[in-house]
């Protein structure tokens, strides 16, 4: 078992599933972004929350592909 995880398999599957968290991030960022522009809205932080969401989305986008192209 530690063999597995010290392995270059473990290493992939951490790297797709940061891919995927990141996609959602994105793709949820995106879709609030798109209702706050409809309805509008009265908090002043939104902005905010959809910036670093974006941010985070994108970080981790970025450690996802470096854990599936690259061993360490």
């Amino acid at each position: 078992m530690r063999s597995f995880f010290n392995g270059i398999v473990f290493q992939k599957i951490i790297g797709i599933v940061l891919i995927v968290l990141a996609v959602f991030e994105i793709i949820s960022s995106y879709k609030y972004a798109k209702k706050i522009l409809q309805n509008g809205t009265n908090n002043g932080f939104s902005l905010f929350a959809i910036i670093f969401a974006f941010i985070f989305g994108i970080i981790l986008l970025v450690g996802g592909f470096i854990c599936v192209f690259y061993h360490f």
